[in-house]
Order: C-alpha cells, then sequence, then structure tokens
C-alpha cells in the first residue's frame, strides 16, 4: 500500500504540476502478461503447496488489478495509475520460473514503464494495462469485486505491519496533507 502512503505527497505534486502547467503525478506499476489465478483465499499459500509460477502470476495479476483500483480511487487527487508489461527479460526471476532466456533487451523492457512515466498524461487516460507502448485489454480490470477485496486486504495488512502509519482515510483527509 505504498500508493496509499504516498497518496498526500503524489497529491501535493498533482497540485503543484497543475500551477506550472505540467503532467499529473503518477504511479506506474511494472507487472506481467504471465498472471492469473489470484485466489484472495490463500494470498500466502497456507492452505496450497507453494508454487513459484503460481505466485509468480498471482503476484502480477494482484499488481494490474491493485493498479485498476487505485487509478479509480486516485483519479480525483490528479493521480493517474497504469500497470505494464515490460517484455520478457533474461533474468533470474525468468530462470526461478523454469523458462530459459527472454527475448527483450533490458533497454526495451525499460520503454513503457519510461513511457508511461513521461508521455503526455491526456493520452494516456488512466487506469491502464499496457504493453509495447500500447493499452491492451486486461481481462482483470473489470472485476472491481476484486479490486475492493485486495484494496481492504491490503489496507488491514497496512495495520497490521504499519500500525504507526495513518489509516488511508487519516492520510487521505486534506487536513492532514
Amino acid at each position: 500500500m505504498l500508493a496509499v502512503l504516498l497518496r498526500p505527497i503524489l497529491r501535493q505534486t498533482a497540485e503543484a504540476s497543475l500551477k506550472l502547467g505540467s503532467g499529473p503525478s503518477r504511479i506506474v506499476n511494472v507487472a506481467s502478461q504471465y498472471a492469473g489465478g489470484l485466489d484472495l483465499t490463500d494470498l500466502h499459500f497456507q492452505r496450497r503447496k507453494y508454487n513459484a509460477n503460481t505466485a509468480y502470476k498471482q503476484s502480477k495479476q494482484a499488481n494490474r488489478v491493485f493498479s485498476h483500483t487505485a487509478a479509480s480511487k486516485f483519479e480525483s487527487d490528479g493521480i493517474i495509475v497504469h500497470a505494464c508489461h515490460p517484455g520478457v527479460v533474461t533474468s533470474n526471476v525468468l530462470s526461478g520460473l523454469g523458462f530459459g532466456s527472454g527475448f527483450d533487451s533490458a533497454a526495451k523492457a525499460a520503454d513503457t514503464p519510461v513511457y508511461l512515466a513521461t508521455a503526455p498524461a491526456k493520452q494516456l487516460g488512466t487506469g491502464k494495462f499496457w504493453q509495447e507502448r500500447q493499452a491492451v485489454k486486461c481481462s482483470f480490470s473489470s472485476d472491481s469485486k476484486t479490486g475492493e477485496a485486495l484494496w481492504d486486504y491490503c489496507a488491514k495488512m497496512q495495520e497490521k505491519l504499519l500500525p504507526s502509519v495513518e489509516s488511508e482515510n487519516e492520510v487521505c483527509d486534506d487536513s492532514n496533507a
């Protein structure tokens, strides 16, 4: 829930940027096309046998769902949120999942995230999933029920792990910004 913790700063940056005529604050989450199988009832594999591929795919679906949910929650603050698939690059993660080498260079993999961080906001919108600088259909973004459940779970985990940090409601209260 780093996005929630940073929301006041992102909101202030967005307000200052508007005054200067530049773009909004942005959050770009790196996800993957290799996503799916999100099980909100067993996120930590306490009931299921752990499997690296399942965990990876679940985490990347969560990235995509969370990004879409955050986009709808943060849009009124002048913060845009996107998720993207950077490509398939040779890495320890790829090897750990049992795949061979990737076929994209690190520079190519950085292209879409950098594009989302720097392109004119008007041509991007918010809440989309991107690949190779193109918004692509995301089958997970229409599942608002899962998005809200994941958001609530993350908020509960934040309260449990970071009890001294203000709640989302307090963080989002304009008087605290």
